[in-house]
């Protein structure tokens, strides 16, 4: 598959991301033409593993959102295999394996983590 290709199916994704993450079809296709814009015309088409990593990513965090979590980490494993810095993706899963798409409060982090409650007396 040419890098081309890969840039052009990760930009596609990017938009199927965006729009089940936000519910916004304009912010999707701004997000796609701010993907579609390199910072160098290079990166889009010279044989480097930026397209291939990103389409890895972006598909595995586009599973992670519709709760296929074997599927997401099977496809975040093989984008840590293309990159190293791919490791860090497994954060994104854990997240969402935690908490859902929602911002966790200090009692969801208590019930869901079983951390311990402290006390501090003030007197």
């Amino acid at each position: 598959m040419s890098c081309l290709r890969l840039s052009v199916t990760t930009d596609s994704l990017t938009r199927r991301l965006t729009r089940a993450l936000t519910g916004s079809h304009r912010f999707a296709q701004l997000s796609c033409l701010f993907y579609a814009l390199p910072p160098h015309p290079a990166a889009a088409v010279a044989p480097y593993t930026e397209p291939l990593f990103a389409l890895l990513t972006f598909t595995g965090f586009y599973q992670t959102v519709k709760a296929k979590h074997l599927r997401s980490a099977l496809l975040l494993a093989l984008a840590t295999g293309v990159r190293a810095t791919g490791i860090f993706n497994i954060a994104i899963l854990g997240w969402h394996i935690l908490f859902g798409t929602s911002s966790p409060t200090l009692q969801h982090l208590q019930t869901r983590v079983s951390l311990p409650v402290s006390h501090v007396d003030t007197s």
